[in-house]
């Protein structure tokens, strides 16, 4: 009767109680239960939080950041290919009046108007703004890009998306 098997099948019976009981929670009160209010204003998640640095839980059977959630409770469905962004920077934060609507250029432009977004060798690249500028002045005045590629220990095919400004448009 106290075999493995048995104890075993208790815990999963146990669990699958225990799962039933949490779902018939209002999603509103678990949240609510896993934040905390901060001085900033910011409403932060204590619960999970991904490799991503946002706040995660289960909503609607799916894994879903929780800031998504926390904006859907409050405004609304999420339209097709928006993102919910922050006004706060803070990835945790789940207060409503911090999150808003925006795309994925939306989202590039607030990281670069805040100085988020990591360049050159800061992003792992091999090249700093600096050493773009010197190549694309040094292909102006008739420099080869394989010699180029060379000193600076990237490839031909780099410095070509250099010098067409496929790549580093923005320097």
């Amino acid at each position: 009767m106290n075999s493995p098997e048995y104890r075993r099948q208790l815990c999963i019976e146990a669990s699958r109680v225990a799962a039933e009981r949490w779902k018939a929670v209002p999603y509103e009160q678990r949240i609510a239960g896993r934040t905390e209010r901060m001085p900033s204003g910011c409403l932060e998640w204590r619960g999970a939080v991904g490799r991503n640095g946002y706040g995660k839980l289960v909503f609607r059977g799916r894994v879903t950041s929780a800031h998504r959630v926390a904006y859907e409770l409050a405004h609304g469905p999420i339209p097709q290919g928006q993102l919910v962004l922050h006004r706060c920077d803070n990835r945790v934060c789940l207060e409503p009046a911090h999150l808003y609507l925006g795309d994925h250029a939306q989202n590039m432009r607030d990281m670069d108007e805040r100085g988020r977004r990591a360049r050159g060798r800061a992003a792992g690249g091999k090249l700093t703004p600096e050493e773009v500028i010197a190549i694309r002045n040094a292909l102006a005045t008739g420099a080869v890009g394989r010699h180029l590629a060379k000193q600076y220990g990237v490839s031909t095919a780099q410095i070509s998306l250099i010098k067409n400004h496929k790549q580093w448009r923005l320097v």
